[in-house]
């Protein structure tokens, strides 16, 4: 059955479900500005990725109640007002992404994040395992190209705007990319003579 609908696929008889939310063509990303436009330059912010990843093992159900509402408060996006975005990670992996460190070290010292740190200390909890990574990469040191690809990490981004904001939307950090400005990854990152 597999080989006949392989098959199929390849002939162009049956749709491809590999290709579902594949941006065909060439993308890269943008942060937008508060405003929703764009700078016509690439990568004109800093970046702060925080990574989280975590292997858990009994208490799961405990703290993944904890863990839930600790992210949910991250995402309160009017609070943190320092929240650029959340990049969609798997059960066990988080990606954050911050304006700067300042905003970064704000949310670890936040009640809850305090709370949830204090609650799986390791006396308590030998058995657990965690760690983050966190990267700051300043403006022209970073760029992303997306051909015929799904999006993924800050393709996958969703950005709040000011309108967004009051109509409870999003806005993607995609951008279709064209020209010279685009055409390499020089020349993504903003370098002089790409």
């Amino acid at each position: 059955m597999a080989l006949r609908n392989g098959l199929m696929i390849r002939q162009g008889v049956l749709r491809d479900p590999s290709f579902d939310d594949v941006r065909l063509g060439r993308y890269s990303t943008q942060i937008p500005f508060p405003d929703g436009s764009t700078s016509p330059t690439p990568s004109d912010q800093q970046v702060v990725l925080h990574s989280v990843d975590g292997r858990f093992a009994p208490g799961l159900a405990e703290a993944g109640k904890q863990f839930g509402e600790m992210w949910r408060e991250f995402n309160n996006r009017e609070k943190w007002g320092s929240f650029i975005d959340l990049m969609s990670g798997v059960i066990r992996s988080r990606q954050n992404l911050y304006k700067d460190l300042e905003h970064l070290q704000a949310f670890s010292q936040a009640p809850l994040h305090r709370k949830v740190w204090e609650d799986f200390n390791w006396a308590k909890n030998p058995h657990f395992s965690i760690m983050h990574e966190t990267y700051v990469a300043p403006k022209g040191n970073w760029e992303t190209i997306y051909w015929n690809f799904k999006p993924v990490g800050f393709g996958q981004m969703k950005h709040l705007t000011d309108e967004s904001k009051v109509n409870g939307t999003t806005v993607t950090s995609l951008r279709e990319v064209n020209g010279a400005t685009w055409k390499s990854m020089k020349s993504r990152m903003g370098m002089k003579n790409a």
